[in-house]
């Protein structure tokens, strides 16, 4: 089906439910049920279920809804036409725009101003699929003014990609302007260069049978790292520079071990990946001190 990819899967769980969203979205599921439409039912209902909301209680209702129409409808396999995940969610929130007049600007406030992480990230992805002149240059400007978290600055990138948004932005990292290209902005860990991912690749080798539970910790610290440097002079050195795979893999494997399991022991991990060389045991430490640093940076 449609919604049960991993695509699907990894994206819905990226989007927060608001209240209010929510209720847009009970409004949409009752007038599907009413025009019989069961099939387009149960796949908003798998989409929605794959969110994130603290509504725990309307979450159960959902799901207790999908089980009968799936024990009752069970013909009403696929939609009559099947569609994406983001067929679905455009014709929703484009729904929505014009019902509400001011649904677009009230995300692009919430993008500005929201206090919280998860609500500014919904509200870029659902901008991703509006038509509405403000959009770009509104989220541009904010690139270019403010001071925001690399998750957030990579998100208004990639945002800004999909809408077919080409040419040079600068960025504030650290005070200053950093120029990066949109169109360039890495869509996921498959889309940088293919040294950055034989990180990952190395340390689910290496800790899958003794610490099978460390790649599930490695991954999102690993991404998060990239976001936060990318369109840096970091990032193009590991572009460019002699960048060790092995020994960065052996580094992220040491700081994650370290901050988020419990601890780790430097030779120990350095026997594990072979750092047996200057240079890779070098580079270890180098990439032992980037990880660490930016990570303490990140607790402030």
């Amino acid at each position: 089906m449609a919604y049960q990819s991993e695509e699907h899967r990894t994206r819905s769980s990226n989007i927060f439910l608001l209240p209010n969203t929510i209720d847009y979205y009970q409004f949409q599921i009752t007038e599907l049920l009413e025009r019989e439409r069961y099939g387009e039912a149960k796949e908003l209902l798998k989409f929605l279920l794959d969110c994130r909301t603290s509504e725990t209680e309307t979450m159960e209702e959902w799901r207790a809804l999908l089980d009968w129409l799936e024990k009752e409808f069970p013909q009403f396999d696929e939609p009559e036409a099947e569609e994406t995940e983001a067929d679905i969610l455009r014709k929703a929130l484009l729904s929505r725009a014009e019902a509400d007049e001011r649904f677009v600007e009230h995300l692009l406030e919430l993008v500005q101003y929201s206090p919280g992480v998860d609500e500014k990230l919904m509200a870029i992805e659902q901008l991703t699929y509006l038509d509405h002149p403000q959009i770009n240059d509104t989220l541009i400007r904010w690139l270019e003014h403010t001071e925001i978290p690399p998750t957030l600055q990579y998100a208004v990138l990639k945002a800004l990609k999909k809408r077919g948004v080409v040419g040079q932005v600068a960025i504030l990292h650290e005070g200053a302007p950093l120029y990066v290209r949109i169109e360039e902005t890495p869509d996921g860990l498959e889309a940088f260069p293919e040294k950055m991912q034989q990180v990952l690749s190395r340390v689910k080798t290496v800790s899958e049978s003794e610490f099978p539970s460390l790649i599930y910790f490695a991954e999102p610290f690993w991404l998060e790292w990239l976001y936060s440097i990318f369109g840096t002079e970091m990032y193009d050195y590991l572009l460019k520079g002699d960048f060790k795979p092995n020994a960065w893999a052996a580094a992220l494997h040491f700081v994650v071990a370290d901050r988020m399991l419990g601890g780790a022991k430097r030779d120990e991990i350095r026997d594990l990946y072979e750092l047996i060389e200057e240079d890779d045991l070098k580079a270890f430490e180098k990439a032992v001190h980037s990880l660490d640093s930016w990570a303490r940076t990140e607790d402030e």
